[in-house]
């Protein structure tokens, strides 16, 4: 428990069970809540992460139950989740975040704030904002951290041997957070950030939009063309051409589909969903531009996800650069929107935690 000016904070781990409900109350802020959302449904599906961690913190609950940054589910805890007030203006700011510390070198953290949503936002609660944000970097920090190995992973020397983009040296209290709203820029401090990644536009796909139906025949493939699946050595040849940090163990877990022409069984395009299901490395071969195929493998990706979430897709997403406007016109041709910015950021947490603000 950590006491401020103007509010107490609460924190504590959701325990397993507790995560059905959270993500009840994380719903109702769709599209804002969409990357954390996603990230527990991957989280859920999947084989669970032994040093994975969904971290809540609240401001002045008004409820009784001693709580420590440690705490894994207290009663505080169960009396929040099945408060009804997650959108309502007297809702009590908090904030969330899926933390799996062994992606090192990849996204590590998945942040998502209550005042991420419009009707949530107080500029007056800048405070408080800034205090959910420091118990959550402390977290991290005394927690998480000293259960991890000072020396680098396999997985972070693979990235480094094959080239890819990380900060050298291995640091452990070093935690790269990715596609973090505009409306917690602030909170990540610049004397802090090791590798800041900004100018993504978030593009949301409503439940309205054709491309996000399950059922939905909208951008049928040209003649000749067919979609498959990613077979490892596809995985490994993507891998090789791009200096992504991501491992062949990731990219195997994401949703994916592969285009292929006639009969030759080599791709000559791909897309795939990363652990937040945003789309994610569309690729079509040059020499197979201009035909509309980017939109096709995207409205294919979506309706893999439907299928993966049995059949519960209503919402999508995508994180792509200011600069790249062939991908933006993809987006908006599938009628995206471009709703905020968001940006990667690494924050060395021993700045942050280790001396005082």
């Amino acid at each position: 428990m950590m006491h401020h000016d103007r509010a107490t904070i609460n924190g504590a781990a959701l325990s397993q069970a507790q995560l059905p409900r959270f993500l009840e109350k994380l719903e109702p802020l769709l599209p804002y809540s969409i990357p954390l959302v996603r990230r527990i449904q991957f989280h859920l599906d999947h084989p669970i992460s032994k040093t994975a961690r969904i971290y809540v913190a609240v401001a002045d609950t008004g409820v009784t139950g001693t709580t420590t940054g440690t705490v894994e589910g207290g009663s505080w805890l169960d009396e929040w989740l099945h408060d009804a007030t997650t959108t309502t203006d007297s809702a009590s700011p908090w904030v969330a975040a899926h933390i799996d510390l062994i992606n090192y070198g990849q996204t590590q953290g998945w942040v998502f704030g209550s005042w991420e949503h419009p009707s949530n936002h107080d500029p007056d609660n800048h405070t408080i904002y800034k205090a959910l944000m420091d118990q959550l970097y402390t977290y991290i920090y005394t927690v998480l951290i000293p259960e991890m190995s000072t020396e680098p992973p396999e997985d972070w020397l693979l990235l480094k041997r094959t080239g890819k983009r990380i900060t050298e040296p291995f640091s452990r209290v070093k935690v790269l957070f990715g596609t973090l709203g505009d409306k917690l820029w602030e909170y990540f401090y610049e004397k802090a950030r090791s590798r800041t990644d900004p100018g993504y536009y978030k593009y949301i796909f409503t439940p309205e939009n054709k491309a996000t139906q399950p059922d939905d025949d909208s951008f049928p493939l040209p003649e000749g063309y067919r979609f498959g699946e990613m077979q490892p050595h596809d995985l490994q040849a993507v891998l090789d051409r791009t200096d992504i940090p991501r491992t062949l163990h990731t990219l195997s877990q994401y949703v994916s589909v592969s285009l292929l022409y006639g009969d030759n069984p080599t791709p000559i395009g791909w897309g795939f969903l990363g652990k937040d299901a945003s789309i994610s490395s569309l690729h079509t071969e040059p020499e197979h531009r201009g035909k509309g195929l980017a939109a096709c493998l995207s409205r294919e990706l979506f309706k893999r996800q439907g299928r993966a979430f049995a059949g519960q897709q209503s919402w999508g997403h995508a994180d792509v650069s200011k600069e790249n406007v062939p991908s933006r016109r993809v987006m908006e041709k599938l009628g995206g929107q471009p709703m905020w910015m968001v940006m990667w950021c690494e924050m060395d947490l021993e700045i942050v935690c280790g001396e005082a603000k």
